[in-house]
C-alpha cells in the first residue's frame, strides 16, 4: 500500500507493505527522508498521535491503509531535562574513566625526567628533591584556593554550604568531609594477578649478570608475556632498557629510550605477547622479611599503571648458597591510585612511603606507612618459553653489524628456527634494520610463533649479510 508522509515543508509517497509494524514503518522514513525521529512523532489524519508502546503492532491493526496520510509532528520536549541528563552523564563518564584510567592502563604517571646517560645521581636526586618540594608547596597552599581551582574536589550539597561563607572561609562540613577522605592506608588480600609462570631461561640470564657483578650492580628489566583466562601471568623474555644504577641509594633509574620500547612492543605483538611486568635484581637482602624499597614500590606502582592492573614484579634475589631465587608481587591499587594523586613523596627512602598530607594508618594520622601495608605476594613457578635466550643482551654493551657474524659463528650448529627464536636477536635485526618491521617481522614473527620452518629467503638474508 501507499502511505503519504507529510512535514511543514514536504510531502514524502511511500510503498510498503501492510504487515510492517509501527516501529518499522519509523525506520523507513528515517532512511527514506533522512530524519532523525528521536524528537518526531507520528499523526494520523485524526490527529491521533501514536505511542511509543505501539512500535510492535502492525500498521493494518493500527488503521493505516492505501492512501493514508501520516504528519510528522516535533515532540514535546523539557530541554531543561534533556540537558540535565546530559550533563549527569558527562560526570558520570568523566568519574567513571578516572576512576578506571590507572587500573587499565595505559596511564603515565608523573614525573618523567627525561634521564639520560649523562645525568649524574646527585642531579637525579635533586630532581626528585625539587618535585617534592613542588608538590609539598601545593598541599600547603590555602585550601580555600585550592577548592576555587579544583584541585579538590567535594560533594554538590557541601559545596552549597561553602557558597555563603566569604573568601578564605571554610565551612565545618567541608572540614569534616576532608578529614573523613583522609586516605586510610590498608593491605590489600589479594591482587588482579593469581600466579606467575616464569620462563627459566630468561631468569637465568637476568641471575648471571648480576651473579658476575658479585651483586653490586642491580638491573631491572620489563617482563613480556601473557595474560591467561584465568587471571594469572605467563612471562616468555625479559628486556632490559637502558638503565643508570645510582650506588649510593643501590636503586636503578630507567632511561626511557621510547624507540625502543616500542620496537619491542611491535615485536612482542607479532609474537603474540604483550608487556606484563617488570623484574629487579639486586644483592641479597639483610632482613628475612620479603619487603620492597620504597622505589621499588614506586616503579611499581608506574608499571601497574602503564601496563595494565595484570602487571607483576619480580624480585631477583639469591639466597645465601648464591642460587637463583624470584620472589613476585603486586602493589594494591590504592599505591597506584596514591601515585596518581601525587601523594607520595619520591624522595622516600628504604622500606617506608613517606605521604606530603597525613594519611590514616592504623587508625592514627601519620605521614608515612610500612611497604607491608602496599604489597601483595603472588605464587610463582617456572615454565619453558617457546623463545630462546642465545642472543647479546640488548644494553648491557654497545651492539653493531659486526655482532650478528660472532653469533652465527658461535651458534653455527644449532638450527635456524633456533637461533632466530631469540627477542634479543630480534630486536637486534629491528634496529640495524636488516628485517623490514613492515613487511618482513609479522611472517618471521607468525613463523615463531607457530614453531613453523623459516623462510629459506631470511636464512640466505642472514648467511649473505654483508657489513
Amino acid at each position: 500500500m501507499i502511505i503519504r508522509v507529510r512535514t511543514n515543508l514536504a510531502m514524502e509517497r511511500l510503498t510498503i507493505s501492510d504487515d510492517i509494524t509501527l516501529g518499522q514503518f519509523y525506520e523507513i522514513i528515517s532512511k527514506k527522508m533522512q530524519l532523525d525521529l528521536k524528537y518526531v512523532a507520528i499523526e494520523n489524519e485524526k490527529h491521533v498521535l501514536f505511542k511509543d508502546s505501539q512500535k510492535g503492532v502492525k500498521l493494518s491493526e493500527l488503521g493505516f491503509e492505501n492512501g493514508s496520510i501520516v504528519y510528522l509532528k516535533p515532540k514535546l520536549i523539557d530541554r531543561e531535562k534533556i540537558e540535565r541528563e546530559k550533563l549527569e552523564k558527562e560526570i558520570e563518564e568523566k568519574e567513571h574513566e578516572e576512576e578506571n584510567k590507572w587500573k587499565f592502563g595505559g596511564l603515565e604517571i608523573e614525573p618523567n625526567f627525561e634521564i639520560t646517560k649523562n645525568t649524574t645521581e646527585e642531579e637525579i636526586l635533586e630532581l626528585e628533591k625539587e618535585w617534592d618540594l613542588e608538590q609539598e608547596k601545593q598541599n600547603k597552599r590555602s585550601l580555600y584556593d585550592r577548592l576555587q581551582e579544583g584541585k579538590i574536589e567535594i560533594p554538590y550539597h557541601i559545596q552549597k554550604r561553602q557558597q555563603n561563607l566569604g573568601k578564605h572561609s571554610l565551612s565545618m562540613a567541608v572540614i569534616d568531609w576532608l578529614e573523613e577522605t583522609k586516605p586510610k592506608i590498608s593491605h590489600q588480600e589479594k591482587g588482579h594477578c593469581i600466579g606467575v609462570e616464569f620462563d627459566h631461561q630468561s631468569g637465568n640470564v637476568f641471575h648471571t649478570f648480576l651473579r658476575n657483578s658479585n651483586y653490586d650492580i642491580p638491573r631491572v628489566g620489563y617482563l613480556f608475556g601473557s595474560v591467561n583466562p584465568d587471571d594469572s601471568v605467563t612471562v616468555d623474555f625479559i628486556y632490559e632498557p637502558p638503565q643508570k644504577v645510582l650506588s649510593q641509594s643501590q636503586r636503578v633509574s630507567i632511561i626511557e629510550n621510547e624507540e625502543e620500547l616500542n620496537l619491542m612492543i611491535k615485536i612482542s605483538e607479532f609474537l603474540g605477547l604483550k608487556p606484563v611486568g617488570w623484574i629487579v635484581g639486586h644483592k641479597p637482602k639483610k632482613s628475612k622479611r620479603k619487603l620492597l624499597k620504597a622505589w621499588q614500590l614506586i616503579q611499581a606502582a608506574r608499571v601497574q599503571a602503564r601496563f595494565g592492573h595484570h602487571a607483576v614484579t619480580i624480585v631477583a634475589c639469591p639466597r645465601t648458597s648464591g642460587k637463583a631465587q624470584f620472589e613476585a608481587f603486586q602493589v594494591s591499587d590504592q599505591t597506584v591510585q596514591l601515585m596518581q594523586q601525587k601523594s607520595v613523596r619520591l624522595s622516600s627512602r628504604g622500606y617506608i612511603l613517606d605521604f606530603f598530607e597525613s594519611v590514616i594508618v592504623e587508625k592514627d594520622k601519620k605521614m608515612s606507612a610500612g611497604s607491608y601495608f602496599f604489597m601483595i605476594t603472588i605464587p610463582i613457578i617456572i615454565h619453558k618459553s617457546f623463545l630462546k635466550n642465545n642472543f647479546f643482551v640488548e644494553n648491557r654493551g654497545p651492539w653493531n653489524r659486526g655482532d650478528l657474524n660472532v653469533y652465527l659463528m658461535t651458534n653455527k650448529e644449532k638450527s635456524w628456527e633456533e637461533k632466530i627464536s631469540d627477542p634479543h636477536f630480534l630486536l637486534f635485526l629491528a634496529k640495524m634494520e636488516i628485517f623490514s618491521m613492515r613487511t618482513d617481522f609479522p611472517k618471521l614473527c607468525s613463523q615463531i610463533k607457530n614453531k613453523e620452518k623459516i623462510t629459506s629467503g631470511f636464512t640466505f638474508l642472514l648467511e649473505n649479510f654483508q657489513l
